[in-house]
Order: C-alpha cells, then structure tokens, then sequence
C-alpha cells in the first residue's frame, strides 16, 4: 500500500468517525454523542479506568432506558445504536473515570427472513457475567441486572471459559417477552459441558 492510498484512508475514516475522550466525574453519568445525520451509528468504546462503569441504552423518544449492562475495568465494547437510541455511561464510584470512544456510521441490520425476539437478559447472581452477542454488542452483565435485548431467531449468546468460547444458548420463539435468568443457564451449561 503506498502512502496516497493510506493518506486518503486515514481521510475517509477521519471524515467518517470522531475520537473522543470523556472524564465521568464521580456518581454521575454522560450521554456518548452519536452523529444524529446517521440511521444507524457503532461505538466503539474503552474504559480506560479500574472501576466498573454500568451502561443503558435509552429510547431518545420516551427518554426511558431498554437496556443496561457493565463494563469491566479497562474493559473494550462495540454496539450498534439506531438514531433513536442513547447510550448513557455512569460512574458509581467515588472515583474520576476515563474513557475513550469512536463513533461513525454503521450500515443497517441485514433484513432476513428471520423474526427478531425481545427479551431480558438478567443476571441473578452476586457477580458480573461476561457475555459474547456476535456482531450486536458484548455486553459485562453487572449483579443483579437486567439487560434488554432484541435478538435473531437462532443468534447464539457466547460465554468464555478458560480462554474457550461456548454457546450458552440460541434465540429461539420461547425466549419472547421473557426474562432469562442467564446465571441460572451458565450454571447449567457449565455443568452440561463439565467445566
């Protein structure tokens, strides 16, 4: 690749996407900006603290949050939001955070034959669950929360032991409007897979 070519692609991408920092004072919360000219926009964020932030998606148009998840300590995350949606990062520690992001434009969901299912991701447990959701989002479960999601028939939600990536289920009609105890299945799958 000659210097023209990296030139240009450094342009397009500049052109295309923002890099930002933010400083989340302590218990508070931000609004990551997303380009609004956008239908849909990925971020791609870095929490470059040692605290656990939490994490909601709320509908720009009733203001009112439709799902949540945390993010580990100098955790990496990408998701994609369409324009009527807001992610909104919060500080529940007595402690100056620091994170960074990139926000551009994303294409739209692939139409498909399949139909989408909506239902709650909740953690039971008294610990955080780190989850793999394939081309959607890897989303850090905090204790006892819940995380709103709409979902593929038959998209998989991966887990990771020991450096291995398991399928812990598959979206199917069952999981509709439903809240899914997802320690109460990592514990079974676990168990099923004898680790």
């Amino acid at each position: 690749m000659n210097k023209l070519t990296i030139f240009c692609f450094i342009g397009l991408f500049a052109s295309c996407s923002s890099y930002q920092k933010i400083h989340i004072t302590p218990q508070s919360t931000v609004t990551v900006p997303t380009r609004d000219n956008h239908d849909y926009s990925r971020i791609m964020l870095h929490n470059k603290s040692m605290q656990e932030l939490r994490a909601s998606i709320y509908s720009t148009a009733t203001d009112t949050s439709t799902g949540g998840f945390g993010i580990n300590k100098l955790a990496k995350i990408e998701l994609t939001l369409n324009k009527s949606q807001q992610l909104k990062i919060t500080n529940p520690t007595n402690t100056k955070v620091k994170l960074s992001y990139i926000s551009y434009k994303a294409d739209a969901p692939k139409q498909t034959d399949n139909e989408y299912v909506s239902f709650t991701l909740h953690n039971s447990s008294a610990k955080s669950i780190p989850l793999i959701i394939p081309g959607v989002m890897n989303p850090n479960l905090s204790p006892i929360s819940n995380s709103g999601v709409d979902l593929k028939v038959g998209h998989e939600i991966l887990f990771k032991q020991k450096g291995k990536t398991y399928v812990l289920l598959t979206v199917d009609n069952s999981y509709a409007n439903k809240k899914v105890d997802v320690a109460k299945i990592l514990r079974l799958r676990k168990e099923e897979l004898g680790i």
